[in-house]
């Protein structure tokens, strides 16, 4: 099962992505969307709709639970697979950046020899 998960959230979606890093304190829905917008620089909005499916699919998959409500109110934190698959995806996008990084390196030096050699 949990090699399920790992295929449907890597590559994970910026919604989850910035959900599950909310989640690594205990948050309702409306701090989730605050913490994510804040913590994006206004690029990541949540919507009602989005998050609120969103939480739904990862309270089934087992990456978050609840651990509270009081009223309409609900509380949820990341569970320790949740915590898993986004060191994962952690992992997948630092080296997705470090293999960029290095080639436009190679290419800027690459660039700049030959015009040293024209």
């Amino acid at each position: 099962m949990e090699s399920n998960v790992y295929k449907r959230y890597i590559p994970m979606t910026e919604p989850a992505f910035y959900t599950l890093l909310s989640l690594l304190e205990q948050r309702h829905g409306y701090s989730i969307m605050q913490y994510a917008e804040r913590i994006s620089g206004g690029r990541v909005n949540l919507g009602a709709g989005t998050l609120y499916g969103l939480l739904a699919r990862l309270r089934e998959d087992k990456l978050i639970e609840m651990v509270s409500e009081a009223g309409k109110r609900k509380t949820y934190s990341i569970t320790f697979l949740g915590m898993a698959v986004l060191q994962n995806e952690c992992e997948r996008l630092h080296h997705q950046l470090s293999t960029a990084m290095s080639v436009i390196s190679a290419d800027e030096g690459e660039a700049a020899a030959q015009k040293a050699t024209k």
